[in-house]
């Protein structure tokens, strides 16, 4: 028998590492992608036989193709994690341009919606997680762009949600809080002018509010592993 594969993008910093290592213990292999090369080396560096890298960016289709044609035939793919994305750009209308505007829609919409279009037909059955954001359903000041991608991504779950329910394939969605990770240090770095709410988030860490990488991991891990097929996907989950 195979052993289970887990892809996790964005897998070299913060969610996807944590989740990854916690994927890990339980007994799944991880095919981790992410762009930086040194960041995935060291990661596959804790388990060489059950860690697959890959570096690829999931935005460009060449990108998504790369994955589809390197995932491990030694394995059953079961899980696909959509953990890659970004803020930026982050500003005033007048500040937004189409190329920053698309780039985000590139990798927060389109990476996930047509990496599982090209993954699916590999699962038999299994689970597909988009790691969602309180940004998807209420307007952040300047966040735009990442506030509408967001949103695209949740109808995304909710559509393929109804086209998924006769297999034994569920597509889940999971706001999971105010992380650590290399997103907020990128968030506190914005002036106030760029980002008004931006006292807010230095806040957080300040006030020790951050949750580290590793509980969030726990808790998806749980969710993955641990929930029925039909409650996975019936509601979106908020930790």
């Amino acid at each position: 028998m195979k052993k289970p594969l887990a892809v996790i993008t964005g897998a070299g910093t913060g969610i996807g590492k944590a989740l990854a290592l916690e994927l890990l213990e339980k007994g799944i292999a991880i095919f981790a992608v992410g762009r930086r090369i040194s960041l995935l080396k060291n990661l596959q560096k804790i388990d060489p036989k059950n860690i697959f890298i890959l570096s690829s960016d999931v935005r460009k289709p060449e990108g998504r193709k790369k994955i589809i044609d390197t995932l491990p035939s030694s394995h059953t793919l079961r899980y696909l994690i959509h953990n890659a994305g970004i803020v930026t750009p982050v500003g005033s209308l007048k500040t937004l341009t189409l190329k920053t505007w698309r780039d985000t829609m590139k990798i927060n919409v389109e990476a996930p919606l047509f990496l599982t279009q090209s993954l699916l037909p590999k699962m038999k059955e299994g689970r597909i997680l988009h790691i969602s954001t309180g940004a998807a359903h209420f307007p952040i000041i300047h966040f735009t762009a990442y506030c509408a991608s967001k949103a695209a991504l949740h109808m995304i779950y909710q559509c393929l949600n109804l086209e998924l329910k006769k297999r034994k394939i569920a597509i889940g969605s999971v706001a999971p809080g105010i992380i650590d990770t290399p997103m907020q240090n990128i968030i506190r770095s914005f002036s106030k002018k760029q980002f008004p709410n931006v006292d807010e988030f230095k806040g957080f860490q300040k006030n020790k509010k951050l949750i580290s990488p590793e509980v969030c991991a726990k808790k998806l891990a749980n969710l993955l592993l641990n929930t029925p097929l039909k409650s996975f996907s019936k509601k979106e989950w908020w930790f």
